[in-house]
């Protein structure tokens, strides 16, 4: 398995691996618009604030990850936030997130962020996320809310 950075060459492949993301998403009821996905992996290209990876076995993508620095809303320090991370479920088991996100540790301390935030909002499976992040080192450190809004109101 390689890690390595989204290349333009790579969009086809990433487009159709981000279908499936969205399929297993929590999202899944909301519209899906490629045209957005297309321009999310596009604009991402030779940003320094942006850092797309992807995971290729065999010549095939099978993973991606994006993560963006964020400055704080009392600082002009930054910090990584991570967008979205996803590997297909055959790849699931071994060192390939921990990779992932081993990178995305790098390029943070690269940057000059002061922390790495993750989050999981995709699929069911809290626990054992929340069990990897601990042994990697990250700490639970806050919960989202929502409110759908129904019909205007």
């Amino acid at each position: 398995m390689k890690i390595r950075t989204f290349e333009k060459q790579d969009l086809a492949q990433c487009l159709k691996l981000a279908r499936k993301q969205y399929m297993e998403s929590n999202w899944s009821h909301i519209p899906y618009h490629e045209a957005y996905v297309k321009n999310y992996y596009l604009n991402s290209l030779g940003n320094p604030r942006y850092l797309v990876l992807v995971a290729e076995h065999e010549n095939k993508i099978v993973g991606a990850s994006a993560v963006a620095l964020q400055n704080y809303n009392f600082s002009y320090d930054v910090f990584v936030q991570d967008i979205f991370f996803y590997l297909e479920p055959a790849h699931r088991k071994g060192m390939t997130a921990k990779t992932f996100y081993d990178r995305v540790y790098r390029w943070g301390a690269e940057k000059g962020a002061l922390e790495v935030y993750l989050n999981y909002g995709f699929g069911k499976e809290n626990a054992r996320i929340e069990k990897f992040y601990n042994r990697m080192g990250y700490k639970h450190f806050s919960d989202n809310y929502k409110r759908e809004i129904v019909n205007g109101w």
